[in-house]
């Protein structure tokens, strides 16, 4: 597997889209902030608009363009700088088909599908990207990415038989093809990703990433890497932004929590699973970082 198929999976994505949106005149939709571990997206089918997000400069996004917030920060949407912020209609429903949002009638108007990741919250994968991440139109509709785009477009106005489950799925796999661009495209990149792109480091973390239960200490992690310990931990910490330890650790809590949520796995077996020798050890760590048991963590979660 490659180093990014490991931190998409512990990452627990699960996609859903929420609505199509078909918006004519003077119109201005204002996004509060989601509750931590979704990210939103819209993908933009026909038009212009304005986006506004708090400490950066006004934004022209146009037809073809991608926009996810990797946090789901508040953020405007608006048809220009004039637009009215207003509490919008309630979504049309109709039976079999994704919910449309419609403001005003006439003319070409501007026409967005908009929808949602959700993932565990503190994900490192999400954690890296930047707060807001926009794909130009040129990158957009080209191969993979255009043809998910309009095959997501397709279900969305269609009314075929789990269409639902289908834009959901494909919601996924449209969050994995922008990531992709974006890396693809940014020549310096941040956290876990400069040190995956990283020729020496990128082997010792892709390393840890392959088996968590083992021990690794950093005289292991630098053997990886075939560096000398000093040489490793200063370049690491350059790099990554953080310690070895400290991303050994994040990591085997994120895939602990994985195996809590999705398995039936007993705490001492999870505890193995990611490289702590005992339950006791596992759930001191476990309660430290996220302040709570993990027997807790599973009975709140499962409900």
């Amino acid at each position: 597997m490659h180093a990014f198929d490991h931190l998409i999976d512990l990452a627990n994505l699960r996609g859903v889209l929420d609505l199509r949106c078909q918006l004519h005149g003077n119109w201005a939709l204002d996004h509060p902030r989601l509750p931590a571990g979704q990210a939103s997206y819209h993908i933009l089918l026909r038009g212009e608009c304005r986006l506004e997000f708090a400490g950066q400069p006004p934004r022209r996004l146009r037809a073809g363009e991608i926009l996810l917030l990797p946090r789901s920060d508040s953020h405007l949407l608006q048809a220009d700088q004039t637009g009215r912020v207003r509490t919008p209609p309630s979504p049309y429903q109709e039976p079999g088909r994704i919910p449309l949002l419609r403001i005003g009638q006439g003319g070409e108007g501007f026409e967005m599908l908009c929808g949602r990741i959700h993932y565990s919250p503190g994900a490192t994968l999400l954690e890296a990207l930047p707060d807001v991440l926009v794909v130009p139109a040129g990158e957009a509709m080209q191969g993979r990415l255009a043809a998910v785009v309009e095959l997501m477009r397709l279900e969305a106005e269609g009314e075929e038989v789990a269409n639902q489950v289908m834009v959901d799925g494909l919601s996924v796999i449209l969050f994995t093809l922008v990531m992709r661009a974006y890396l693809q495209e940014q020549h310096e990149l941040p956290g876990i990703f400069a040190l995956l792109r990283d020729r020496r480091l990128g082997k010792a973390a892709l390393a840890l990433l392959a088996d968590l239960s083992r021990e690794w200490p950093v005289e292991a992690l630098a053997a990886e890497a075939n560096m000398s310990r000093s040489s490793f931990m200063r370049s690491f910490t350059q790099l990554a932004g953080t310690s070895p330890g400290a991303l050994v650790t994040r990591l085997r809590l994120e895939r602990a929590q994985q195996l809590l949520l999705g398995t039936a796995m007993s705490i001492g077996a999870i505890a193995l699973e990611v490289g702590y020798p005992s339950q006791a050890s596992f759930s001191r760590v476990f309660r430290q970082h996220l302040g709570e048991s993990p027997a807790a963590f599973r009975q709140r979660k499962r409900g």
